[in-house]
């Protein structure tokens, strides 16, 4: 692969568009430092692993390069911020029930694998490429597992939990500081929702 050009950063690390030497078809990179105490693309990509599915990213190989650790996954398109930027801040009733029906299949199939992705926003949306009927769910840095495969035991509720998603479209109990499970993902594409609509959020 060949890198191109940077297309995000922030805390997690870099986001880079590359290209296969051998048939000239793009990726999207994720690279961090492995010894950053915020290092977690080891974990999103086993959870990706796990998560395989229809409006999910598809992991194309993880591994190391010195000091780095490097996702390569399926480069996708714009997000749903991007499109309502676009949009001057508004998107219509009838896009929006289309964006709320997949975007509720989407995390229908995360907790179906027993995943919480705790950081539901427009940004974290994104449409295919090339086909743009399709929207994707990406980022899992704050995904959690919320019961446990081999005991089925749910986790516990309590206070003091650290705040874990965008502020904007954090549920009221993780406002609080509690443990978030399934009713909070659902709360915040709620949120979303009306910001998609209005513009904003009161």
């Amino acid at each position: 692969l060949v890198i191109i050009k940077l297309i995000d950063k922030g805390c997690f690390g870099l986001v880079y568009i590359a290209e296969s030497i051998l048939d000239k078809k793009l990726y999207a990179i994720k690279i961090e430092n492995m010894n950053s105490p915020k290092a977690i693309l080891e974990q999103e990509a086993l959870i990706l692993y796990t998560l395989k599915g229809f409006g999910i990213p598809e992991v194309i190989s993880f591994g190391h390069s010195g000091k780095y650790n490097v996702l390569v996954q399926t480069l996708l398109g714009k997000s749903l911020q991007q499109i309502w930027s676009e949009n001057n801040g508004r998107i219509n009733l009838k896009d929006l029930c289309k964006i709320a029906i997949q975007t509720i299949d989407r995390i229908e199939h995360v907790h179906s694998r027993l995943y919480l992705h705790r950081d539901i926003k427009p940004s974290n949306f994104v449409l295919g490429n090339p086909d743009d009927s399709i929207i994707y769910l990406i980022d899992f840095g704050n995904a959690k597992k919320y019961r446990s495969s081999r005991t089925g035991k749910h986790i516990q509720t309590f206070k003091n939990n650290k705040l874990s998603g965008t502020l904007l479209f954090l549920s009221v109990n993780s406002m609080k500081g509690k443990q978030q499970s399934r009713k909070d993902d659902l709360e915040s594409l709620g949120y979303m929702y009306i910001y998609l609509a209005k513009g904003n959020l009161p």
